[in-house]
């Protein structure tokens, strides 16, 4: 077994105490929402003692799926609300939303079990093992002769299409060339048009293609040269999503192609830097999308208050499910599958074709419990799924989302698998930022749609004849599963 290291869980037992006494010292006597904070206190002196005796039991790999998923939703449920509280940050823009902290709270707690028992409940000893001395076996059909340069060139062509359609989809949105390549600095937005969505989910090619080049191609410098080119439209769109695939991704691969784990010290530099990615992008995604440009910022306002707040804008995520569990069912009644399969299902069709599309229900009525001011905000994965699914359907899919997690983990992490299936892994373990902190599942499951396709497109020619392998030496090879 996988077993969490003695002093690793050491420390999370030193930080939770200390994080348990700080919350005990900012009691807000005389506060109105003093009812709240003991609620979500409570939920913080229950909610991690639990996971940590989870992982003593099975054991936890840093990249393994519940590491992002459980410590990014106890962040968010157990931890954040008593921060606002304390820091007096309990609206969305104005809009008063802890009536629901009890019941959003106890939804929360009945959907990380349900996580649970979907990603643990299959996991025996003998699955959960690690094999960090052994590499990915290269396979020869892919590394002797013309099949890797078919493979690099056919991946370059990938990364530059993905490229030009997310720079077509800033165009359809009003930014020029020479902003979006001068990060603001130059340039402007003019007026902004309209999209269905379907450039967006085609530069997803990009995020694999950056992968294999990773691996294949030995000139890095032309590599890393295209994906700041790359960034730089991201950095001026302030998209997160596509900032963290584009950047976290490669130091998955980087680990967990070797079948190692990052160390203590490498684990805080992580830590350091993603802190700073995350405050600098808010830092400058407001001026950017206004048509300021990165210019017109000063320096001297990026500090610790303007790094909480740049978090505050992924971990209170939590109101959202605090407003919806006001308003639902009492002042509307629950979307019933509207909005994650409908949705889903309609998202490509053009409403040219179909005038009678659904429409973003969802997108209207958070106007109601949210009020007017949310038109900046989306809404959290728990809220998606008890909006449109009622409570119990939540539950549901939550414990379908543990045993995708689970299966993802068993067939590739600790599985025996192909580089095509650690790519695929690398991708999906960034991709669970955007699946647990924002819940529109209609543009989640087109991104993971896309973002596969480049990988089902190689893997595929590698079975073919353009390889010129011999049939029974391709399978014999371990890289025949993706």
């Amino acid at each position: 077994m996988n077993r969490i290291d003695g002093r690793t869980l050491l420390f999370f037992w030193i930080a939770f105490v200390l994080g348990a006494a700080y919350f005990l010292i900012e009691l807000p006597f005389g506060s109105d929402l003093f009812l709240e904070y003991i609620i979500v206190l409570i939920s913080y002196l229950f909610m991690f003692p639990i996971f940590f005796a989870i992982i003593q039991r099975f054991g936890l790999h840093i990249f393994e799926p519940a590491t992002m998923v459980i410590w990014l939703t106890l962040i968010m449920y157990s931890v954040w609300p008593l921060l606002s509280i304390i820091n007096d940050d309990t609206t969305i823009v104005g809009f008063e939303v802890f009536d629901g902290c009890f019941g959003g709270t106890i939804m929360y707690i009945f959907a990380v079990f349900a996580f649970y028992a979907g990603y643990y409940c299959t996991i025996s000893s003998q699955q959960n093992v690690y094999f960090e001395s052994t590499e990915i076996e290269e396979d020869p059909v892919r590394i002797n002769g013309n099949p890797k340069q078919i493979t690099i060139l056919l991946c370059y062509i990938f990364c530059i299409f993905g490229i030009v359609c997310f720079v077509l989809d800033m165009m359809s949105h009003g930014y020029t060339l020479r902003y979006m390549f001068t990060l603001g600095a130059n340039g402007e937005i003019i007026e902004e048009g309209d999209t269905s969505g379907v450039l967006l989910s085609l530069a997803s090619f990009m995020n694999a293609g950056f992968l294999y080049l990773d691996i294949y191609d030995k000139h890095k410098w032309r590599v890393n040269a295209l994906r700041i080119i790359a960034l730089l439209p991201m950095l001026t769109r302030g998209t997160r999503l596509n900032l963290i695939i584009i950047l976290l991704s490669p130091i998955v691969l980087s680990y967990v192609r070797k079948r190692k784990k990052p160390n203590a010290k490498q684990v805080i530099v992580l830590l350091i830097a993603a802190i700073v990615l995350v405050g600098g992008v808010q830092y400058f995604r407001g001026a950017m999308r206004l048509g300021e440009g990165l210019t017109t910022k000063s320096d001297d306002t990026f500090n610790l208050e303007y790094i909480y707040g740049a978090f505050s804008g992924n971990f209170d995520m939590y109101k959202t499910l605090y407003a919806a569990v006001q308003y639902f069912p009492s002042g509307h009644n629950f979307l019933f599958g509207q909005r994650t399969i409908l949705q889903t299902l309609t998202h490509f069709i053009p409403s040219a074709i179909w005038s009678g599309k659904p429409k973003n229900i969802l997108g209207t009525l958070k106007y109601s419990f949210m009020g007017s001011g949310s038109y900046a905000w989306t809404i959290g994965q728990i809220a998606e799924f008890y909006i449109d699914l009622t409570p119990v359907g939540c539950i549901l899919v939550m414990y379908a989302f543990g045993k995708f997690c689970s299966w993802l983990k068993r067939r590739f992490l600790y599985g025996r698998t192909s580089e095509h299936g650690l790519i695929f892994y690398s991708l999906m373990y960034a991709e669970l930022f955007q699946l647990v902190m924002r819940g529109s599942t209609y543009t989640n499951f087109w991104s993971i749609v896309f973002m596969s396709i480049p990988i089902l497109i190689i893997s595929h020619i590698e079975r073919s004849n353009i390889y010129e392998c011999g049939e029974d030496e391709y399978e014999n090879s371990d890289n025949n599963m993706v």
